[in-house]
């Protein structure tokens, strides 16, 4: 035996890396434990290729390393990346723009409590985006499915307390367009 012993920063360190492996496998593994999430099936909700799936919503709210990973799936499969919102000082709701496309918050002039959430693409060599996923500070996530565009418009109408409008408001969070 040694007598060496590890500082607090690499025991932090190890727990870290040891718990994103047991998310690993458990996604991986063939027998899951109830309510795991395969990493196939989480891929193609990243990706838009599985509508509202609540039991995924579950294990996001409940796992951070799934998020970790979600998030990731999200990066790497999205057609439109738009990391920080463009807020001037007085805009209550910012709006995010990239290379190709700009996604905007407007109020509801028959609702109050509505926001329409405006999704303009101008490249369309990319493909439509089908679904919009929104990742805050703390990798929170909040998705929605996008119609079929217009012109290269989708229009959704949302509440304006729901999860995705308080992401999308922040500025420092995170959207992608898949």
């Amino acid at each position: 035996m040694t007598g060496y012993k590890p500082t607090d920063e690499e025991l932090k360190s190890a727990k870290e890396v040891f718990n994103e492996r047991l998310t690993a496998e458990t996604l991986l593994d063939g027998e899951r434990p109830q309510g795991a999430i395969s990493a196939s099936r989480l891929l193609a909700y990243a990706r838009g290729l599985v509508t509202g799936d609540g039991e995924i919503d579950t294990a996001l709210k409940a796992n951070a390393n799934l998020r970790k990973a979600f998030r990731q799936m999200i990066r790497d499969a999205a057609l439109f990346a738009l990391p920080e919102a463009m807020a001037a000082s007085s805009d209550e709701l910012p709006s995010r723009e990239t290379q190709g496309c700009k996604l905007s918050l407007k109020p509801s002039r028959a609702e109050e409590n509505q926001l329409y959430l405006i999704v303009e693409t101008s490249d369309f060599t990319r493909g439509s985006p089908t679904v919009l996923v929104v990742c805050g500070r703390e990798d929170e996530t909040s998705r929605i499915d996008l119609p079929p565009p217009r012109n290269g418009v989708m229009q959704v109408i949302l509440e304006r307390e729901s999860d995705i409008v308080k992401l999308l408001i922040d500025p420092k969070s995170e959207a992608f367009l898949s």
